[in-house]
């Protein structure tokens, strides 16, 4: 039986054996890399969300710093700054190592940040900040407008669409616990390709298609393996499966 190919298990695989600092460099880039084939259009639209609010934020902590003496202003400004330049690092569409290595460090310490429903509520809470920040400090009116509510609307569509793949993967959920079927014996038929690794992003794809007649998009598989795979795993292991199966509904 051929081994189904798995670009973002591959890439984590060469991270396990090199070792040392080039770790954390192939991690994010396969994780990067995969996402960003299937969804590069979002990735950009994330971006210049990123770079709407360090503009904003860069612009406001200048004009506090500058021309008042307001300490918790400025304060409320290095928030944003601090909050959107996390943003813009990890949604960077660059593989400079040490931008890499950041986005790592993100990825493992904020990991709701790589949820599509997760980012998507940050980015309304960065564009409710941005509109704030610029507005009620009088620097400008009219990017408080554009810029803080162009971050608002797509931290609003992406939190529906991840909503969205949430529930399509919830349905795949309960046809699975409609069935009464042992989880154990369901994810061994599926889990053969390295059953010690875990279900991969072809073998959980077969399975929701053959059991609740539902396929994921690549793009999906990413968000789908992310949520799922837990300790840092690049597979569904069995616990993973049987807590999801028998657990709550998980928002991708």
């Amino acid at each position: 039986m051929s081994r189904p190919s798995n670009p973002i298990a591959q890439g984590f695989r060469r991270v396990d054996l090199e070792g040392g600092a080039q770790n954390v460099v192939s991690t994010v880039a396969a994780w990067k890399a995969h996402a960003s084939q299937m969804s590069m259009t979002m990735d950009l639209i994330f971006f210049s969300a990123a770079c709407c609010v360090v503009a904003a934020s860069l612009i406001s902590t200048i004009e506090v710093f500058l021309t008042e003496i307001a300490p918790f202003d400025l304060i409320d400004c290095v928030y944003l700054l601090v909050f959107g330049t996390k943003m813009f690092i990890l949604d960077a569409p660059v593989r400079f190592k040490g931008i890499v290595e950041a986005q790592a460090f993100i990825v493992k310490y904020f990991a709701f940040l790589t949820r599509f429903t997760g980012r998507g509520i940050w980015y309304i809470f960065l564009g409710t900040m941005t509109f704030a920040t610029l507005w009620d400090n009088q620097i400008w009116y009219f990017g408080a407008v554009v810029l803080g509510f162009y971050v608002f609307l797509i931290g609003v569509f992406a939190t529906v669409m991840g909503a969205m793949k949430s529930r399509k993967l919830n349905r795949v959920r309960q046809q699975v616990r409609r069935q009464n079927a042992d989880t154990e014996q369901m994810f061994n038929s599926y889990a053969r390709s390295n059953p010690q690794e875990g279900m991969n992003a072809d073998e959980f794809n077969l399975l929701s298609g053959q059991v609740a007649g539902i396929s994921f998009r690549s793009d999906e598989l990413t968000f789908v393996m992310n949520a799922l795979c837990n300790d840092g795993r690049i597979g569904i292991t069995q616990r993973d499966f049987h807590g999801w199966i028998n657990g709550r509904a998980i928002l991708l």
